[in-house]
């Protein structure tokens, strides 16, 4: 992903994680047409929660199953 997007080509996300005794909100903006894995890994989330593995964990969007390569 381009760090250099016009702004009105962004969509401003939020990606969340939490777990008993902890979680994030991370507020920020990804280009149309990013997917969620870009988007997960564009917050930098994966840097607060170092157990996070995409490959083993599902993600969601409002509660819903998505795949990493859904359009965010």
């Amino acid at each position: 992903l381009l760090l250099s997007e016009p702004r009105r080509f962004m969509l401003n996300i939020q990606v969340t994680y939490a777990v008993a005794d902890n979680y994030r909100v991370i507020s920020l903006a990804v280009p149309l047409g990013a997917t969620l894995e870009q988007a997960i890994h564009r917050s930098g989330i994966q840097s607060h929660f170092p157990e996070i593995d995409l490959q083993l964990h599902s993600v969601g969007v409002f509660g819903e199953r998505k795949s990493l390569s859904d359009i965010v």
